[in-house]
């Protein structure tokens, strides 16, 4: 069984690789914002940032879905891993479940992206 993965942070610099898949078309009322590095964003905006509810597609073919960056929320990575839980500067922090693509589970409290049990 593979350790969970530590300190993986969602990409704040522009990815290289086009997305992978498209993202689904969105909900009435939602904003949809596009970035010059291939990253697409779906939902709340306050003022002109997001804000609140979305999901944010990274052009590698990652995605987060939740409260924007700093809550509650999914990472969903483009190799099928996926992490469900507290975030804190972009980071896995608090309470989460990461699971593996080949099905492995890490149930437990998340320190700055570190699995600690």
């Amino acid at each position: 069984m593979r350790n969970p993965p530590t300190g993986r942070k969602q990409e704040k610099l522009p990815a290289e690789s086009p997305r992978k898949t498209s993202p689904p078309k969105p909900l009435p009322g939602m904003n949809v914002c596009e970035f010059l590095n291939g990253d697409h964003y779906e939902g709340e905006l306050r003022e002109t940032r997001m804000h609140g509810q979305g999901t944010y597609f990274y052009a590698n073919g990652d995605s987060y879905t939740g409260e924007v960056m700093n809550d509650q929320g999914t990472y969903t990575y483009a190799s099928g891993d996926r992490y469900t839980g507290e975030f804190k500067d972009s980071m896995q922090h608090g309470r989460g479940t990461y699971i593996l693509q080949n099905g492995n589970r890490y149930d437990g409290t998340w320190e700055k992206g570190e699995f600690k049990g």
